[in-house]
This record gives C-alpha cells, structure tokens and sequence, in this order.
C-alpha cells in the first residue's frame, strides 16, 4: 500500500510503502502503535508510546486535537471494510498540511 512517512527530526515526508498492518510499528520504529483520524478516509499512525520517549519529536496537523510525538505513517481507510488502503493524499497536500513543533525540552 502508498503510504507517506512523517519523520518529525528531519521534518520531511516521504513515500514509504507496507504490505500489511505488520509493517506499521517497524516503520515507526515502536512496538505499539495507534490510530488517529485526519479525515473519515485518512488515518496517521504513532507510536502509541510516543510522549515516553526522552527527547522526542513532534507534529501537528491543522484541526487536530493534539500534537503527535514521534513518526507518522499516513495511510488511506476503506469506509465498508475498515481496512487500510492507499494514502488518498499526495505528497504535496501531506506537507503542506503539517505543523513541525519540534523536540520537547528536558
């Protein structure tokens, strides 16, 4: 599946591709992840035990309830099903759509 991965140290967004929901926490480098809604059909990845992590990085999307530590992987949701499907979002809107809020201080 097309998906986009958000590294917030390097504040860059670049294409990333997984196969299946197995691939999700390696590529967040975690070992928990969870999901938080962008749009009905637009789904971010995080870790889940992301604010544990000394020194961490974080993003934010505009309309977002919260800021989100660590790295995103953005991918797309299928409405009947659930499922995780292609990222809808190209590069481009990705970025533009992002709020870099940098590392939390010790």
């Amino acid at each position: 599946m097309k998906a986009f991965l958000i590294d917030p140290v390097a504040r860059t967004v670049t294409p990333h591709n997984i196969e299946s929901w197995r691939d999700i926490a390696p590529a967040l480098n975690c070992d928990l992840f969870d999901a938080v809604y962008l749009t009905p059909t637009t789904t971010v990845y995080v870790d889940d035990e992301g604010l544990y992590v000394p020194d961490q990085h974080f993003f934010m999307f505009p309309n977002g309830y919260q800021a989100l530590a660590g790295r995103g992987l953005v991918l797309g949701v299928d409405l009947d099903t659930g499922d995780s499907i292609d990222c809808p979002l190209d590069q481009i809107q990705i970025e533009s759509r992002i709020f870099w809020l940098g590392r939390r201080q010790p």
